[in-house]
């Protein structure tokens, strides 16, 4: 923790956080772009932003952290770039699954799973049934 977070978490008054925290994961192609990368540069950039998000949660203990992450607008983008995110997110549920066990995360997704490539499809039963093994879910 830096100073300045730390002289802020001193101010902080936890019983006035909310239970609840969502965020729409938008703009990291744009993000890219204006830098003049590739727009996958921002794409990977943005795990790194959920990766601090979710760790901000957890010592924050906020309850619940939704990430909105892929909306069915987003199947209009090119076909490369839809390939390259679910391999993103299939290297990132593999890569942060310790993460996600140490904080005690309860991981779901919401949405039409069944329109996800199966290999996500398999990651995903694979979070599921880890949650499950460490209690945080009913059942996989």
């Amino acid at each position: 923790m830096t100073a300045e977070e730390a002289y802020l978490w001193e101010k902080l008054d936890l019983t006035r956080l909310p239970r609840h925290v969502a965020v729409i994961m938008d703009g990291n192609g744009r993000w890219a772009q204006k830098r003049h990368l590739p727009r996958i540069a921002g794409h990977r950039s943005g795990t790194q932003s959920a990766r601090t998000t979710i760790e901000t949660c957890a010592r924050l203990k906020i309850e619940a952290l939704t990430l909105y992450a892929f909306s069915v607008e987003n199947w209009r983008r090119p076909k490369t770039e839809i390939d390259f995110l679910m391999a993103l997110l299939r290297e990132y549920l593999r890569k942060e699954m310790p993460l996600i066990q140490e904080n005690n995360i309860r991981m779901r997704f919401l949405g039409r799973m069944d329109e996800l490539p199966a290999g996500v499809q398999k990651d995903h039963r694979g979070v599921a049934f880890a949650a499950f093994v460490h209690g945080r879910l009913a059942g996989p």
